[in-house]
């Protein structure tokens, strides 16, 4: 069974590179992120996260002759109930700052997540609706359904001291100002359980974008990620 994993890691991650060397990229560049879990009571948790954006590379897009630079910084806190009839619900709200047009973004969140156990992978699904307002521009609406995957690289569960995989694969679905857009992401990481209240993770993310016109975007992230616990 853990081989069958690994191979399936190795399937999974080729097509980043494929799609690179055959296709040009639209935008790379990084993504650090700190994201940080309160247990404000037994009855609910908040998940915040503290994200920057930096443009490495770019082929100019009509609006920007910038290839590279900063591009964005964002705060994002969601709220998820842990008992009761509303449990693995959660609702939030993310508020952004855009470089490119020096705008700001606001944008609600409505979600509901699941965790199921197989074997050495847990799985995790997602389920989100998000509305994003900004000045001069009409509202964008989202529906987005996501499915993640952890393996630890030993044992059975992650402990602390030990290494594991992450894989997100995540379809989005959005509407604005009369005109829909499908996107889809594949994310996979490498992470290091620090402790049972800090984890670090490096990895890969690859969004396609505007698959329904000719003028598709492809973008590919490195993202580095550190997450605590209280």
């Amino acid at each position: 069974m853990r081989i069958f994993f690994g191979v399936v890691w190795v399937v999974i991650i080729l097509p980043y590179f494929f799609i690179t060397l055959c296709f040009a990229q639209n935008r790379f560049g990084t993504t650090p992120q700190i994201n940080a879990e309160f247990d404000i009571s037994q009855f609910v948790s908040i998940d915040a996260k503290i994200q920057n954006r930096f443009l490495l590379y770019q082929n100019p897009l009509e609006e920007s002759s910038n290839r590279s630079g900063f591009d964005h910084t964002g705060i994002q806190f969601v709220a998820t109930a842990k008992k009761g009839f509303l449990k693995n619900f959660g609702a939030g709200y993310l508020f952004r700052w855009d470089n490119s047009d020096g705008r700001f973004v606001h944008r609600i969140i409505e979600q509901y997540t699941t965790e199921q156990q197989l074997d050495v992978v847990q799985l995790e699904h997602r389920i989100r609706a998000d509305q994003t307002f900004q000045r001069e521009e009409g509202a964008k609406y989202r529906f987005r359904y996501s499915i993640g995957v952890e393996q630890p690289l030993n044992g059975i569960t992650i402990d602390p001291k030990e290494y594991y995989l992450a894989f997100d694969n995540e379809y989005v679905g959005s509407f604005q100002d009369g005109t829909g857009h499908v996107e889809i992401r594949f994310s996979s990481a490498l992470g290091y359980n620090i402790s049972k209240d800090d984890q670090l993770e490096a990895g890969l993310d690859y969004r396609a974008s505007n698959l329904m016109e000719r003028d598709a975007i492809n973008t590919l992230w490195l993202n580095i990620g550190w997450r605590h616990s209280f």
